[in-house]
């Protein structure tokens, strides 16, 4: 419906209903990989539709309708961003690279319609997030099974960093990084690892 037929989707009064049904698809699979991942790819494409080589159509559609996408986005946002990130830390890794293109797609949306592209409603609610995501106590984690706030404010803007750069390549790296968190919140990375971004 993003890619092909917009309008159907847009215009629809149960939007609102239909992407509730993504997010708990989203929360409630219990690793089922196929709906998870087709859920996953829903909303990146919905929330992200600016990143995307729309038809000339869809994109006006979706011009049109920013207001709208934005309203959603902004209710929807931080459930969306919160059960990603509970998944990148406890779900299976083969959901990583969807978790973390939705997660990239949603920081990005807000950063583009937001003039303090480093400290947006989007940064606050990945700050949340992972806090909450649990962390070993030798992966940057201050012990009480949260991800430290340091750690996570290194993240944050490293991700910022590199969703700044244009093209593929910064958003390549930006899910990298989304997998490094993964890893450090279950304990198998150290949070050292990060100065290997910081060092590129």
């Amino acid at each position: 419906f993003v890619l092909y037929c917009p309008a159907a989707l847009l215009h629809n009064e149960q939007l609102p209903t239909i992407l509730e049904l993504a997010i708990q698809s989203i929360a409630g699979c219990g690793g089922e990989q196929r709906s998870t991942r087709a859920a996953l790819g829903f909303l990146s494409h919905f929330f992200g539709w600016q990143s995307l080589r729309l038809s000339q159509h869809a994109q006006s559609m979706f011009s049109a309708s920013a207001n709208s996408v934005n309203e959603q986005l902004a209710a929807n946002g931080p459930r969306v961003v919160q059960e990603c990130v509970a998944s990148l830390a406890g779900g299976p890794q083969a959901l990583w690279p969807a978790l973390s293109d939705c997660v990239i797609s949603i920081v990005t949306a807000v950063m583009n319609a937001s003039p303090a592209e480093n400290e947006t409603p989007a940064h606050q609610w990945l700050r949340q997030a992972m806090m909450q995501a649990g962390g070993g106590s030798d992966s940057g984690s201050n012990g009480g099974g949260r991800m430290s706030e340091e750690v996570c404010q290194q993240i944050l803007g490293l991700l910022t960093h590199l969703l700044k750069q244009e093209g593929l390549k910064g958003r390549n790296k930006a899910k990298v990084l989304l997998s490094d968190f993964a890893r450090i919140s279950r304990g198998e990375m150290g949070s050292d690892m990060l100065l290997n971004y910081i060092q590129q």
